[in-house]
């Protein structure tokens, strides 16, 4: 009878006891905001025929797709168990360039695969690609541009750094914030890159 009692309160409180243990999280994925119907501003076109848009580079734990978090003490860098870009980062990037490169109207034909007689190639690397712990999120970004085949450009590339704090710490508006960050360093490149390539262009007309 005492085991009995006792194995009913054992049981009891093993039943109250799971009662209390808090559901595991479920996994969320995120996308990429759309780019507004406006898109990228337009530029002065590179070329009369083509670019190709490569995939960015990025190493450690930019590549994976669970995302970066910067812990306070501004130096530690740890990946969220809960939460995951639906794709990689080097792939992410590389689509949001090359939408933002077609509506730019760079030129004619922009293409995420190396076509033959292909005029440029764009390729990049990602350095920082994070949200940060306290609020907010931070991006740096190389993005370059090359001349190919017979081409006589020279190349171009630029450091780019985005940061933007905000007082909430939920993930959407980290994501929301990223987005917006990536288009905007993707937008100064573009039209640096034009400001370059057409001023190369009017030098060699010249000659």
């Amino acid at each position: 009878m005492i085991t009995r009692t006792f194995s009913l309160a054992l049981i009891t409180a093993l039943l109250i006891g799971c009662g209390s243990i808090e559901p595991i999280p479920q996994d969320t994925f995120y996308r990429l905001t759309e780019l507004s119907g406006e898109g990228s501003a337009r530029v002065s076109p590179w070329t009369e025929g083509s670019v190709v848009i490569k995939r960015v580079r990025a190493s450690g734990i930019y590549k994976d797709r669970a995302l970066a978090v910067l812990k306070e003490d501004g130096v530690s860098l740890v990946q969220s168990n809960y939460h995951y870009w639906n794709d990689s980062p080097e792939i992410m990037v590389q689509r949001r360039v090359f939408e933002h490169a077609v509506r730019s109207g760079i030129a004619p034909h922009v293409s995420l695969e190396m076509t033959e007689g292909a005029d440029y190639l764009v390729s990049g690397r990602l350095l920082r690609f994070e949200k940060v712990d306290t609020g907010g999120v931070a991006i740096e970004l190389v993005l370059a541009v090359a001349p190919l085949g017979d081409n006589t450009g020279q190349p171009f590339e630029r450091t780019l750094k985005f940061s933007d704090t905000t007082e909430s710490a939920d993930m959407n508006e980290a994501v929301k914030k990223i987005a917006g960050g990536l288009d905007s360093l993707i937008t100064q490149f573009l039209t640096a890159a034009s400001g370059v390539l057409s001023a190369q262009d009017t030098t060699l007309d010249t000659q």
